[in-house]
């Protein structure tokens, strides 16, 4: 019996010899597995900021170019569109609408925006006395949210006297920097000075 257990003995070193050898190895190999996994988060966290950022910049950029858009003219395509003289009007005013504010707006906001004839809003309101031309774009950024101040001098076509305005407002974005809404918070102070 007393070689039976010194045989055991043996063959109990023997195993746990080989199996520390393994665990060891299964140690080394998951603590691997976990520096590689951690340091490819590191990569994937600075790519979602990276879009974060780029999305932020890109829903600048269409605000940006969305209120030279609003405040600006009317231009000689535009005073046709707004008259109605131009063969094919609704084709032409499509073609207007989509690229000067298609590529900024989402889709559900362009359907909305181009219903209420928000791309020719402004515009409308100025013409026939004045031109508008903007002076100043002030983009100030909370969140997916821009709050705008857009200084617009406008020029009386007859005695061609120009004043400034200053529009303000906020733009709406979605994660892909579109605008998704727009508001103007003194429209009826443009109007008045426009019908003045």
């Amino acid at each position: 019996m007393l070689k039976l257990l010194v045989k055991w003995g043996e063959w109990g070193e023997f195993i746990i010899k080989k199996s520390i050898k393994y665990l060891k190895l299964l140690m080394f190999l998951g603590i691997l597995l976990l520096a590689v996994g951690c340091s490819n988060s590191g990569e994937t966290d600075n790519n979602s900021n990276g879009n974060d950022e780029e999305s932020q910049s890109k829903g600048e950029e269409n605000v940006q170019a969305v209120l030279e858009n609003l405040f600006t003219g009317p231009s000689e395509e535009q005073e046709e569109l707004m008259t109605g003289n131009v063969e094919n009007l609704g084709e032409k005013l499509n073609e207007y609408r989509q690229e000067n504010f298609e590529p900024h707006l989402s889709e559900s906001f362009f359907e909305k925006f181009v219903n209420t004839n928000g791309p020719l809003m402004f515009l409308l309101i100025a013409q026939p006395n004045y031109v508008m031309e903007v002076e100043e774009i002030v983009i100030e950024e909370d969140g997916s949210d821009y709050n705008f101040t857009v200084t617009v001098a406008y020029t009386d076509q007859e005695s061609e006297e120009t004043k400034t305005i200053d529009v303000e407002g906020t733009a709406y974005t979605n994660e892909q920097g579109e605008l998704t809404s727009i508001e103007y918070m003194n429209v009826d102070e443009f109007r008045s000075a426009m019908e003045q």
